[in-house]
């Protein structure tokens, strides 16, 4: 199961994240503002976890990480 938490390195994100993080199946996506903050956070959880900057004053920053993710 694909999991998406917005503003997951943030306090409560970040508890949502690890609470998921030792579900072999669960790929995890960690999102928000700050590339680096979630590829570090990302780096943290596991090789299950990866990270995708979405900030939605920009509304295409969704744009490649969602067409990849999707499934249909």
């Amino acid at each position: 199961m694909k999991s998406l938490v917005p503003g997951g390195y943030g306090n409560f994100g970040a508890r949502a994240c690890c609470a998921m993080a030792g579900d072999a199946n669960i790929e995890l996506l960690v999102a928000g503002r700050d590339a680096g903050q979630g590829r570090r956070f990302a780096d943290i959880l596991g090789e299950q976890a990866s990270a995708a900057t979405i900030d939605c004053n920009a509304p295409t920053s969704a744009k490649p990480w969602l067409l990849s993710t999707l499934t249909w």
